[in-house]
């Protein structure tokens, strides 16, 4: 690809500037020179892409970081904490007169176990 675009753009040129002098060092310095140019393009991209991974690195390693637990920081939050969860008690206990999933499994378990024992003592 390289070799398409010096032998379109600078053929033309250079063998018109050139004419008279050796044609081939110039062509070659021009060739050179282009792609010196495109190397170090390349090379500051490079260092581009390895600065902008540092700074994400960094901003990681910040998120990561979090914010320090003190004292105070800590009453701010429990405070919250324990308002949000003093709103959803109240509709947590609506449910009177109906037992909650705890409290069935419980009943469950004893009148099993009370069958259990009834069954062991029938077959004694």
């Amino acid at each position: 690809m390289v070799c398409l675009q010096l032998k379109t753009t600078w053929r033309q040129a250079q063998a018109e500037e050139s004419l008279g002098m050796e044609m081939a060092f110039s062509l070659i310095t021009h060739v050179q020179e282009y792609l010196q140019e495109q190397m170090n393009k390349a090379e500051e991209r490079e260092r581009e892409r390895e600065l902008e991974r540092e700074r994400e690195e960094v901003i990681a390693q910040e998120r990561r970081k979090g914010t320090p637990v003190t004292r105070e920081r800590f009453l701010e939050w429990n405070k919250r904490f324990e308002a949000e969860q003093a709103a959803l008690r109240p509709a947590a206990s609506n449910t009177k007169g109906r037992l909650t999933g705890k409290q069935l499994f419980e009943q469950q378990y004893e009148n099993m176990m009370k069958s259990g024992a009834a069954v062991a003592e029938e077959d004694d």
